[in-house]
C-alpha cells in the first residue's frame, strides 16, 4: 500500500519528512512562546483584594435556605500565616467555618471546606505601550514594595490628576490644568460595563427562604407595608392605594459588608459603611391599567424620586428640609400593561439617577457636588469631630431610606431586590488617614504615575495604605510611596479564562465553566 495521498487535482502529495514535521512543531512552540511572552499571559489571582470580582484562594458556599452561592476568603493558615489550609474548618480542630448567608443574615457553620483555587485571568501584555491606560480598567503590575509580586487592582487615577475618595466614590481633578473645568472637582462616573459588575446583592426576594422558619425563629424580610404580602418570593397587594413598600433599615441595613470577608482569622467584620449608591428593581406586574408606581430614596440630606405616573417617567431630586423639587431629566413611558411583568430597575450611583424599563434607559439625569459639598451632606452634623477619626467611622455618615409606592391597581411584584454599588473606604492606620481619603490627604499624581485601588476595598493593601517603595524600585523608577510607576505597569486583565475549579467532582480538578467571563 502506498503511503501517498491524492489531492481534489489528482496529484500524488509527497509524505512529510521527520525534518519538516519537526520544524513545524518548532515554530508552533515559538509562536505560543512569543504570543505568552509578548502578547498575552495568563495570571492566578492570590488574594481577595478584587473580590467579589476576581477571586483569590477562596472557599465556596452555598446556603441550603435561601439557594444564594458566595465566595468567601479562606480562615485557616499555616502557623507561619503564609498559605491556607486546603481544607478549612477541619472537623478534627473541632472549628468549624460560620457564615451567615449574604442575603438573608441567616447564619450556619460547615466543616471540612475545601479550598478553592484563585481565578486564572489573561492579562493583554505591553497594551500600555501602545495605548495610554483608561480609567477604572483591571490591571496587573509589579507590586513597587516587592516587584517581585505581581498585583491586580483597578486603576483609578491618572498622571497629572488630583484624587479624592469621598463618601465611598471617586472624585478626580487636574489642578494644574489651563481648562477650568479640568481644575474642578468632579465624580468620576463608571462605564456601564463596569457598573454592572460591581453592583453586589443586599437583598432579592428571589432568595426568600423556603422554610419560613429558621434558627427556631420566622423569619422576616427587610420590606414591609400595610396590605402587602411580603411572605414569598412574589410580593402581592390585593388594594389599589396600599401602603408604602419600606425598607427596614435597621434590621437590614444597607452597607459595605463584604461576606467574602467574613472568615478572615476567624472574625467577622466589625465596621460597615453606610452605602447610598444603590440600585433597586423588582417585577411589575398589575391586574389593571392605570397602575402608577413611584420609588423613593433618602440619602445625603436629600429626596431622590423615580416616578411612573402612566405617561412620563420622571426623576427628581429636592432637599430634605426644602419643598422645591429639581428635575433631573424625564422620558416617555406608556404604561404598565396588566398581566405582563414589566421589570424596573432605578440606579442612584456617582451622583446621579436612571430609570430603566425591560432593559432600555428611560431617563438619565445627574447632579454635580465637589467632595467638600459631599461630605457636608452625607455626615452625621452631630457626629463629634474631637474622637479621633471620625471620616473614619462609620457612625460619621448617614444611612440611606428607601421605599416604593403603588396606586391604581392591584399589583404583583418579583424579584424585589436591592444591590449596593462597590464604595471605596477611607481608611487610617496609626499614622492618619489613608492616602487620597480626606480633604487635608488628596493626593496628586506627578508624570507615569498611577493609582490603584482593590474592589474589596475593606481588605484590599492598595495604593491608600502603601508605606515603603523598594529600594531597587526607588532609585532606577521612581521612590515615590502609593503609586505604580508607568514602568511597572505589565498589562489589562480581560478574560476569566479557568475559573476557580471544583474539588470536590474527583481527583482532576474541573474548571467551573459557568464563571467564564470577560473582565470589565
Amino acid at each position: 500500500m502506498s503511503t501517498s495521498s491524492a489531492n481534489p487535482t489528482g496529484e500524488k502529495r509527497e509524505p512529510e519528512s521527520l525534518k519538516e514535521t519537526l520544524i513545524s512543531i518548532i515554530i508552533a512552540f515559538a509562536l505560543a512562546f512569543v504570543g505568552r511572552s509578548y502578547v498575552i499571559e495568563p495570571f492566578v489571582i492570590p488574594t481577595g483584594s478584587m473580590a467579589p470580582t476576581l477571586n483569590g484562594a477562596h472557599m465556596r458556599f452555598h446556603s441550603a435556605a435561601s439557594g444564594f452561592e458566595w465566595a468567601a476568603n479562606p480562615r485557616d493558615y499555616t502557623p507561619d500565616g503564609r498559605q491556607p489550609y486546603g481544607v478549612q474548618g477541619s472537623r478534627r480542630s473541632g472549628q468549624p467555618i460560620t457564615v451567615d448567608d449574604p442575603v438573608t443574615g441567616t447564619p450556619f457553620s460547615q466543616a471540612d471546606v475545601p479550598l478553592r483555587a484563585g481565578d486564572r485571568i489573561l492579562v493583554l501584555k505591553y497594551l500600555y505601550a501602545v495605548l495610554d491606560p483608561a480609567r477604572f480598567d483591571v490591571v496587573v503590575f509589579k507590586n513597587p514594595e516587592n516587584p517581585q509580586e505581581n498585583f491586580i487592582k483597578r486603576l483609578v487615577g491618572l498622571p497629572h490628576e488630583e484624587i479624592w475618595l469621598c463618601d465611598g466614590d471617586l472624585f478626580v481633578r487636574e489642578p494644574d490644568s489651563t481648562d477650568p473645568e479640568k481644575k474642578r472637582w468632579r465624580v468620576q462616573r463608571k462605564p456601564r460595563r463596569v457598573q454592572d459588575e460591581v453592583w453586589w446583592p443586599v437583598f432579592s426576594s428571589d432568595y426568600t427562604p423556603l422554610d419560613g422558619a429558621l434558627m427556631g425563629q420566622t423569619w422576616r424580610g427587610p420590606w414591609t407595608g400595610s396590605d402587602w404580602d411580603v411572605s414569598g418570593h412574589a410580593y402581592r397587594t390585593d388594594s389599589s392605594s396600599p401602603g408604602d413598600l419600606t425598607w427596614n433599615n435597621d434590621a437590614w441595613p444597607i452597607t459595605d459588608r463584604t461576606p467574602y470577608n467574613d472568615p478572615i482569622h476567624g472574625q467577622r467584620q466589625s465596621m460597615h459603611f453606610p452605602v447610598s449608591d444603590i440600585r433597586l428593581r423588582l417585577g411589575v406586574e398589575p391586574d389593571e391599567t392605570g397602575l402608577n408606581a413611584t420609588a423613593t430614596l433618602i440619602a445625603r440630606q436629600h429626596v431622590f424620586k423615580a416616578d411612573l405616573d402612566g405617561t412620563t417617567a420622571t426623576l427628581r431630586m429636592r432637599r430634605i428640609d426644602s419643598d422645591d423639587w429639581t428635575v433631573l431629566a424625564s422620558g416617555e413611558f406608556k404604561g404598565f400593561t396588566p398581566g405582563r411583568i414589566t421589570t424596573v430597575e432605578v440606579a442612584h450611583v456617582d451622583q446621579s439617577l436612571e430609570l430603566r424599563l425591560n432593559g432600555k434607559r428611560i431617563a438619565y439625569g445627574t447632579y454635580d457636588w465637589s467632595p467638600t459639598e459631599r461630605l457636608t451632606w452625607a455626615t452625621n452634623e452631630n457626629a463629634s469631630r474631637d474622637r479621633g477619626l471620625p471620616l473614619a467611622e462609620p457612625e460619621t455618615y448617614l444611612a440611606p431610606q428607601v421605599s416604593w409606592s403603588f396606586s391604581g391597581s392591584p399589583v404583583t411584584l418579583y424579584d424585589v431586590g436591592l444591590d449596593r454599588d462597590l464604595h471605596w473606604r477611607t481608611d487610617h492606620d496609626s499614622t492618619g488617614y489613608s492616602r487620597a481619603s480626606t480633604p487635608d490627604t488628596s493626593f496628586t499624581l506627578n508624570k507615569d504615575q498611577f493609582f490603584m485601588l482593590g474592589d474589596n476595598s475593606p481588605s484590599s493593601r492598595d495604593s491608600r495604605m502603601w508605606d515603603i517603595v523598594d529600594p531597587w524600585v526607588a532609585a532606577t523608577i521612581d521612590d515615590r510611596i502609593g503609586v505604580v510607576p508607568r514602568e511597572l505597569m505589565m498589562g489589562k486583565a480581560f478574560f476569566v479564562y479557568f475559573p476557580a475549579p471544583h474539588q470536590n467532582l474527583g481527583p482532576i480538578p474541573v474548571p467551573d465553566f459557568g464563571r467564564l467571563r470577560f473582565i470589565k
